[in-house]
């Protein structure tokens, strides 16, 4: 599990900061590494998701 609190613009902008919390597991697959996560957005605005899953395939570089 964990918690993160991040921004997505392009600027440092403390009023832009969104947290969540979540879980996760990436292994090593006959395919390749491949990866799940499941978010809970600790802000959610209106018209957002309170939550999200996540799937990844290959490695990040």
């Amino acid at each position: 599990g964990g918690f993160d609190t991040s921004t997505t613009s392009n600027s440092f902008d403390l009023g832009e900061m969104r947290s969540s919390i979540g879980a996760g597991i990436r292994f090593i697959s006959p395919f390749g590494p491949l990866g799940f996560a499941y978010g809970i957005k600790l802000d959610k605005k209106s018209g957002e998701e309170a939550a999200e899953f996540h799937f990844s395939a290959g490695s990040a570089f």
